[in-house]
């Protein structure tokens, strides 16, 4: 009987042990005290997303725009950009660095980042891609930051064989697996999601940007993959969208998406 009774504890043990563990409660955003305030210039750039994203995503922020090069260069001075460059956001006074943790935070914030872990990383793959397309125009641009002096500055001969490089196989390599995403995705969506993502809104401007005839890329570089160029179109036609431009243009600003 004992040994009966020890086969059945231990059964029930294992039992347990196969039970899956309970999932954690969805925790709701923490709202900011006052609207967040994002650093920028008064031009697109990496902001371009971040400020459409928080437009679409009915998520108030301030949008600084700096009046000069010496106010950057005061707040960088100051200390208080984290990695010493813009985009930054000021949340209840702590600043964010680097656009892509401050594009999720907008998206986590107005629901446009998935809450489920497979769709979630699908859109921060499309994030991580397009930093990757985009990394080589980076680095021609910016030699002395990341150390690409070599290359001759923006008239080197070393600048201009990278340019033509990247314009001749790294772009339509990349354009290319991110089109085929958008196109299994079935959606017109980049991660084939029902509604637009914040990889839509990371997307669209870095796209309208290298078409727009940058550093010798052509600007027909985009025509092979119409997925992809139209998405500039449906990110530009969103309600939100058309309203922030319409504010911005008439502050004597440029829009985000033309």
């Amino acid at each position: 009987v004992l040994l009966t009774r020890i086969r059945m504890l231990l059964f029930a043990a294992l039992l347990v042990l196969a039970l899956p563990a309970p999932m954690a409660a969805s925790v709701a955003p923490t709202m900011p005290s006052a609207a967040p305030k994002l650093f920028y210039f008064d031009f697109p750039g990496k902001a371009a997303g971040l400020r459409l994203a928080a437009a679409h995503g009915g998520f108030e922020i301030q949008d600084h725009r700096f009046k000069s090069i010496a106010d950057l260069t005061a707040m960088k001075e100051s200390g208080e950009l984290p990695y010493g460059q813009v985009p930054a956001l000021c949340v209840d006074g702590k600043i964010l660095g680097q656009s892509c943790s401050i594009m999720r935070y907008i998206g986590k914030q107005t629901g446009l980042y998935p809450t489920d872990p497979v769709k979630a990383a699908l859109v921060d793959s499309i994030m991580d891609q397009e930093a990757d397309m985009t990394s080589g125009i980076t680095c021609c641009r910016y030699q002395e930051r990341f150390g690409f002096e070599v290359l001759g500055g923006a008239e080197g001969e070393g600048t201009k064989t990278a340019y033509t490089a990247i314009a001749e196989r790294v772009l339509p390599r990349h354009l290319a697996m991110l089109e085929r995403v958008m196109q299994d995705g079935g959606t017109g969506w980049v991660a084939g999601t029902p509604e637009p993502t914040i990889a839509d809104f990371t997307l669209a401007p870095r796209l309208q940007f290298i078409a727009s005839g940058i550093d010798g890329i052509p600007s027909s570089c985009l025509d092979a993959y119409p997925g992809l160029k139209g998405l500039i179109g449906k990110v530009r036609e969103l309600p939100a969208v058309v309203a922030w431009n319409t504010k911005v243009t008439a502050a004597g600003s440029a829009p985000e998406l033309v």
